[in-house]
């Protein structure tokens, strides 16, 4: 079995030249897995993976830093795939006690979501079929791209998730600030060399921008939260997105703003097709 070093943990790692059975323990590899016709071969997943397999059962092998150690030696899986991000302390966890985790980066922008594509189509003997697939979506984005430039200006964009819990927001070090660049929107933070940070508010409402989103990870958080309130309560109620009622809210199952794997595409026209209706 060839080994091949592994950056992120900073160890050698064993990869099967074909792996007869995966472990995919995070959303964005499981995504990409079943788009490159392996899903035959995944023996379980994270409690995070269900959306993206189509419908198909697996068994649950971990939470997002918790795995279940028997059922794993149960299946005994070839090789664990998983990203880096809050995936890491696992994935450390899991090569101290001798298994095969190959995590790959989690990525910075768009085209490293493809790069890791191309990675794990590697590792896993599909290295044809995700050349083929990173090539479908480059020129989905190209066509992207000259779709969004047709939008009359290209809107100053908040985008957060989890509000009222974590309140997170993006950096030009996200993917998801490529999300809305490629939908035609601009990122207010795009300008800033940060990942995923909470915003002071005050330089949110300075920035003025003309849409805020909002992604709850629940319907029942998404309810109960009064936007009108929160955005008052922010000492928000001059910015433009407010006063023009250009404010997007949704699920992140319905709109993933934090989901990094080939399904990324629909995000941004889902982006994009809500720019539009808001008169952009």
């Amino acid at each position: 079995m060839p080994k091949i070093f592994n950056e992120i943990l900073n160890q050698w790692v064993c990869v099967p030249h074909k792996p007869r059975k995966i472990a995919s323990l995070s959303p964005s590899v499981t995504d990409t897995i079943v788009e490159l016709e392996l899903i035959g071969k995944i023996v379980g997943v994270s409690s995070w993976c269900t959306p993206y397999l189509k419908g198909a059962k697996k068994p649950v092998l971990a939470s997002v830093d918790k795995a279940n150690y028997k059922l794993l030696e149960k299946l005994e899986p070839d090789i664990i795939l998983t990203t880096s991000g809050i995936h890491l302390k696992l994935a450390k966890e899991l090569h101290s006690k001798g298994y095969n985790v190959f995590p790959v980066q989690l990525p910075k922008n768009v085209f490293e979501i493809i790069s890791n594509m191309l990675i794990i189509g590697t590792i896993t003997n599909k290295q044809r079929k995700a050349r083929e697939l990173a090539a479908n979506l480059t020129l989905q984005l190209e066509k992207l791209r000259n779709t969004s430039v047709k939008l009359k200006k290209r809107p100053k964009v908040y985008a957060e998730v989890w509000p009222d819990k974590f309140s997170i927001t993006f950096g030009g070090l996200t993917f998801t600030n490529d999300f809305i660049h490629f939908a035609g929107g601009h990122n207010i933070f795009s300008g800033k060399p940060l990942d995923y940070f909470t915003a002071d508010f005050k330089e949110v409402k300075a920035l003025n921008p003309d849409i805020m989103i909002f992604v709850f990870e629940n319907l029942k958080d998404m309810e109960q939260t009064n936007i009108s309130l929160l955005v008052k309560k922010r000492g928000w109620e001059d910015v433009k997105a407010f006063e023009t009622g250009k404010i997007i809210t949704d699920l992140q199952k319905d709109l993933p703003l934090t989901h990094s794997g080939p399904s990324f595409m629909k995000t941004i026209k889902l982006l994009l097709a809500k720019f539009e209706k808001l008169g952009c």
